[in-house]
This record gives C-alpha cells, sequence and structure tokens, in this order.
C-alpha cells in the first residue's frame, strides 16, 4: 500500500489529523491496534476547549457536537465554604467550553471518514515504522496471519523509543500519548513525530519544520519555531 502520511493510533486525535489531511488533499491511511468497537468503548472526558470546538467544524463534523453539546460560559471553584463563579465567555474574549463526550468526538469522527472512505485499519498489531529518515520510509505491520507494508512520505504518530530493561532484557513500553499540530504547521518531507509516552507531543501554532526531521516523544516545540534538517 502508498500513502502520503501514515498515522499511526485511531484515537480522536489520529482521526482529526486523518480527516483535516483528506480535506486538504492529502492522501493518508490510519492504523489502530485495536477493534473499532474497543474504540468506541473507551469513555474519556467529555469538555472541550473551544479551540477543539472550532476545529471540529473545520473538519466537517460538528453538526451532532452543535445539537447535543451544552454550551457552558463559565464554571465555580469551591473554597473555605464559598463559591466563586468564573467567567469564561468575559474573561477569554467571547470564549466557552462545550460539554460533549470524547467518545461521542471519536463516533463523529468515525462516521466523517465513513462519509469520505477514509481508510483506517483496525486490529493492526507489531506497527513498526523503518527508515524514517531516509526519503523511503514505510511501516509495517500484521494483521492476522498477514505481514503488511504501507510505503509512504511522513509518519505522524509513531511509537516513542520506549523501553525498560527487565531481567536482562528491553521489554517495549506501550506509548500513551498523542501527537497535537497546531494552526499553521507545515512538516517536511520524510518526516517523523513520535507520540507522547504519556502526555502528548506538540508542536504549537506556526511551527515549520525541514525534511528528513523526527521529534522524539513528548517534545513540545515552541510557537513559531522553525528547524532545518542540516545546515
Amino acid at each position: 500500500m502508498k500513502t502520503q502520511v501514515c498515522i499511526i493510533g485511531g484515537g480522536p486525535a489520529g482521526l482529526m489529523l486523518s480527516q483535516l489531511l483528506h480535506l486538504k488533499g492529502i492522501d493518508n491511511v490510519v492504523l489502530e491496534k485495536q477493534s473499532r468497537d474497543y474504540v468506541l468503548s473507551r469513555i474519556r472526558a467529555g469538555v472541550l476547549e473551544h479551540g477543539f470546538a472550532k476545529l471540529m467544524h473545520e473538519a466537517q463534523c460538528g453538526e451532532r457536537m452543535d445539537r447535543e453539546g451544552e454550551i457552558h460560559d463559565g464554571f465555580y471553584i469551591a473554597h473555605q465554604g464559598q463559591l466563586s463563579r468564573v467567567d469564561l465567555h468575559r474573561f477569554s474574549g467571547g470564549n466557552s467550553v462545550v460539554v460533549y463526550g470524547q467518545t461521542e468526538v471519536t463516533r463523529d469522527l468515525y462516521d466523517a471518514r465513513d462519509r469520505m472512505k477514509g481508510v483506517v485499519i483496525h486490529n493492526a498489531e507489531d506497527v513498526q515504522p523503518h527508515d524514517l529518515t531516509s526519503d523511503r520510509p514505510y511501516v509495517t505491520y500484521r494483521l492476522g496471519n498477514d505481514n503488511l507494508r504501507v510505503d509512504c512520505d511522513f509518519v505522524i504518530g509513531a511509537d516513542g523509543f520506549g523501553f525498560a530493561l527487565h531481567q536482562g532484557e528491553w521489554i517495549k513500553i506501550e506509548q500513551l500519548g498523542a501527537v497535537r499540530i497546531g494552526d499553521r504547521v507545515e512538516i517536511g518531507a520524510n518526516s517523523c513525530i513520535d507520540r507522547g509516552a504519556l502526555e502528548d507531543t506538540v508542536l504549537e501554532d506556526g511551527v515549520k519544520l525541514d525534511n528528513l526531521i523526527q521529534i522524539g516523544h513528548n517534545v513540545q516545540v515552541g510557537r513559531n519555531t522553525a528547524m532545518a534538517g542540516c545546515v
């Protein structure tokens, strides 16, 4: 299989990235180690910040969120027997949050990928990226008894280099974080962004990456940072 971007991890972050890339005309494939039913059964936090709610609309999958979500423009903090209200709408320039379960976000993103015939491969085991710093990176995985390969230009969400020494052997540590990519980010050819180990790997707004760059897990690249592969 040949694609432009291979995304490892089919949670809300991976699905959102897949959807946004598709809308920009960028071909991509998502590899997820669990079944679709398993992914949709995971219960996660249910408050969406204003920026993410806006991103749902940009991804053309915010209609049900608008219909069923509850907008909160403030919250209360209890201290010393008193309640103090924090007015989000007032202190954030008119922004608010939406109470809408992350499981429902994932369901909406799945529906959007289905409508656009996006490729999301479930039950992909032993996913391994290869030759990330070459001009021809690829990802291998196992589906049942079949060993398969995806040739791509970019790998987003690859497992970071996480191992623990146990009884003289290196044991692979599962990477549980995601990759968060801000607005106006440019990623050069044949680059790899590792998913976080526990927290997310973050590329803030305006980041510019040259070709042949690898961003390790849990790295936070600050706003408007530019990186060159070779000088």
